[in-house]
Parts: C-alpha cells; structure tokens; sequence
C-alpha cells in the first residue's frame, strides 16, 4: 500500500523492502520518522520551484509525529481541530443548492466568456436509480477541481457527464468548449481529455511510444511526455503487460500529450508510490500553470488533493453536500 496513513493506525510491524534488503520495524511510525526526512529533502531538491510545505504534505513527517503520539490516531490530514469534523457532521443536504459558485470570493470577477460548463438540476438514472441528483455546478477556464465522496456517491458518473461518455435524463449541461453542439467526436476528445478509472479501457496501441504518440503532434513531445511520467524505459513495451501504476501513468500521458484544453481524471493516484505521486504534481501542476489548462479529478488520497486542487465538491448519494477550498478537503479526509 502506498498510502501509508490510511494503513498505518491498523499496522503493528511495517517491512521496509529496497534493493533486496528487508527492514523490519516493530513500531511503525520509526520508518515514517526514519524516512519522511530524507524523502523530503530529495523532493525539495528535484522540485525547487514548489512550497516547502508540499514536501511535507507528500511524505508525511507530521503524520509520523502524531501516530507515535497515539497509536488510536485514524487519519492525520494535518487538520488544526475538529472544527471541520464538526462541520462535516452537521452539514444538510440542500437541493437548492445552485452550485459551488457562491463559495467563489471572486466571482464577481468572473465573466460568462471564461465559464467552460453549467451544469443545471442535472441528473442521470440507470436501472431505475438516480445517480446524479439535481446537480447544479459551472466550471470556469483554470479552475483546479477534485470531486470526493465515498465510492458509489456518483462522482464517477458526473465526471462522465461532463466528458459527454454519458447523456443526462434530466437538466441539461452548457458548454463553450466547442462552438458546435458536443458530442463524441475526435475534435471533442482532443480539446476534452478523459482517462478512465481503469486504464485497461483506453490502451491499445502496441507499445507505450506508440500509445503516447497516438494523438501527439510530433515524436520530440512524444517523448518529452515518456520523459516526464518516468516512462522511457518502457517504450518498446507493450502497455497492458505493464503494471497498474504504470498502466495508469501511460494513460494520463498519452491523454495529455494530445494537448488537451481539460483533464478529466478519474482516481489518477491508484497505484503510485510517493515517487510518482510527486512526479504526477509536479507535471499536473506545471502543465496548469503554464498553459492555463483547466483539471477535474477523482482521488482519495488526501496529499494529491491538497496539493493540487483549489476548489472541492464533496458528493453523497449523487448530490452536492459541500463544495468550496481547502476547507472541504481538509473536513472530508477528516470525517474519513
């Protein structure tokens, strides 16, 4: 497992495996304590344009502390208090809540020309179940959006919907992505990339070059993006006998190399280990603020969500129960 603090208060020995030698510790917090700095610091050192503070999110040094602390701890998400405990436990589901726009401190500032989606009173049944439940929401051009809910609360479906891979049963969604009515055409896909939850869907090509360079304008981007997702030693091999990290990662590449106005990414962290979560941040991030890409995701690991999201929507059986900043991270990991 490489989301040590969701197994970590349920551990009584962690192994440590590197270079074929094996490391046993009968407290577990010691090798969060033992390697938390040293992974720190090479962070800091591969990415010095990015805060202090991510290093600190990414490996967990403060987690480390507090389970040596209390072996009875759940999840450290660095929280201050239990305010957002609180908050989360009394939050009311509200069906007219129109969206997430008025938790915006600026938007005022916003114009129409700017917004890529609205989303209004949305809903999609399947087998005589709602699943999308009156769902309002706009998505602006930049905006940095991480949908959390438990699995089964339709995040998954909404993400879907927003790709055009599923068609409302009720309300309807307006975008500006394209001039014309969007559909599922080449022309839709490139400007909208989806990678799937399960990365097995969307692989086909026969090596991890080819797959890449798919939708990609030219062979040097093509490899530029091997490069930047750690995957050119694999580029002769063929994606499905990869495993699921690496499946995962030669998904979102070769999405991404397509050049993409939007990422749509369903639970992009599965299966990376604090390495190639950081990496994934740092590529994510850069390609945002660089190109002033626009990115929806699904994850349930905190470190990726505090990271690299500036808006949450927190979703329960298909509605939108919360939705704001940091704070809705912080309250939804929290109650976890």
């Amino acid at each position: 497992e490489h989301r040590l603090d969701v197994v970590m208060p349920y551990a009584d020995k962690t192994a440590w495996l590197e270079d074929g030698h094996l490391e046993v510790f009968d407290q577990p917090a010691d090798i969060l304590i033992r390697r938390a700095k040293a992974a720190s610091a090479l962070h800091r050192k591969a990415f010095p344009d990015q805060p202090t503070e991510l290093s600190d999110v990414l490996y967990g040094g403060q987690s480390a502390e507090n389970v040596r602390k209390n072996e009875n701890v759940k999840r450290d998400v660095t929280a201050k208090d239990d305010d957002n405990v609180r908050k989360a436990e009394n939050v009311k589901r509200d069906e007219t809540v129109k969206d997430d726009d008025r938790f915006r401190s600026d938007e005022s500032e916003k114009s129409s020309e700017e917004a890529l989606f609205h989303l209004r009173h949305l809903c999609y049944e399947a087998g005589r179940r709602r699943i999308i439940n009156n769902v309002s929401l706009s998505i602006w051009r930049g905006d940095r959006i991480v949908l959390l809910g438990d699995n089964g609360s339709g995040k998954t479906t909404l993400l879907q919907l927003l790709a055009y891979l599923v068609r409302p049963t009720g309300g309807d969604i307006v975008q500006t992505v394209l001039n014309r009515k969007a559909g599922r055409s080449p022309k839709w896909f490139r400007r909208v990339g989806y990678v799937y939850q399960d990365p097995s869907y969307q692989l086909f090509m026969p090596s991890v070059a080819e797959e890449i360079g798919y939708q990609s304008s030219d062979s040097q981007r093509s490899k530029r993006f091997m490069e930047q997702y750690n995957l050119e030693d694999f580029a002769s091999v063929h994606p499905q006998i990869l495993s699921e990290g690496q499946k995962r990662r030669v998904s979102i590449a070769a999405i991404h190399a397509a050049n993409p106005e939007i990422l749509l990414l369903d639970e992009p962290t599965v299966g990376q280990d604090t390495k190639h979560l950081a990496m994934l941040i740092h590529t994510l991030g850069s390609w945002l603020d660089q190109e002033q890409g626009t990115i929806v995701f699904i994850t349930h690991d905190y470190r990726f969500a505090a990271a690299l999201a500036d808006r949450a929507i927190w979703i329960d059986e298909g509605r939108i129960v919360m939705a704001g900043g940091r704070d809705v991270i912080d309250a939804y990991f929290t109650q976890k």
